[in-house]
């Protein structure tokens, strides 16, 4: 053993040289900045970092090179077509079935008769079918946080992969700026539908069409 690390010495030493003069080589190219010529890369790799994530959410980065899939602008637009779609399919006469809709007009009247149907049922039938969006918006909502964070993980500037640490903490920042506007605009949607079954528009003309779609039943 003691002979093969003898051997082995030689060309130990060569290697550590040899990167020793590489690592000089590299020191002497770089130039002693002053303070303001500091601040001034910073902001440039800075606006480098905003401008790449800015083109991959406009569509304008060149990612021809993977077609597999729809990123950036292209996915969370996707999404938001998807969740559209999703939200014209619901109608509250398959989210309440006739029978459970005679039954709640019943209930609602209780031991009484009348010759109009109490509004406070309609109100009902078509709380149910609010609540029915909240899943889907929020679905969407997961996709397009989950795409915004994997474009932060791809974009690096033009000069920021020589500075891996600090495009580590810039990615930081900016997930925690998307994490925090996920939590607030889950807040949001959730205050939205709490809003509208609050105070159901029983003279919209969409509303109206299913009532009377719903009493010929």
């Amino acid at each position: 053993m003691t002979k093969t690390i003898q051997e082995s010495l030689p060309r130990i030493q060569k290697q550590i040289e040899e990167f020793l003069t590489k690592s000089r080589r590299e020191l002497k190219g770089f130039t002693q900045l002053s303070g303001k010529e500091r601040h001034k890369m910073l902001l440039q790799l800075l606006v480098g970092f905003c401008e790449q994530f800015q083109n991959t959410l406009d569509g304008t980065t060149d990612l021809s090179s993977d077609t597999s899939e729809l990123k950036g602008g292209a996915h969370i637009q996707a999404v938001f077509a998807d969740l559209v779609r999703e939200l014209t399919r619901i109608q509250i006469l398959r989210v309440v079935p006739p029978n459970d809709f005679k039954t709640t007009v019943k209930n609602c009247i209780g031991v009484g008769t009348g010759l109009f149907t109490p509004t406070d049922s309609f109100e009902l039938i078509i709380r149910r079918g609010i609540k029915e969006m909240e899943q889907p918006a929020i679905r969407c909502l997961d996709e397009v946080h989950d795409e915004l964070m994997n474009m932060i993980n791809t974009t690096q500037g033009e000069h920021l992969a020589r500075f891996k640490g600090l495009n580590l903490r810039i990615q930081e920042v900016i997930k925690d700026i998307v994490r925090q506007s996920y939590i607030k605009t889950k807040d949001l949607i959730t205050m939205i539908l709490r809003m509208e079954m609050t105070q159901v528009n029983t003279n919209h003309p969409d509303f109206i069409g299913s009532r009377r779609e719903s009493l010929r039943c």
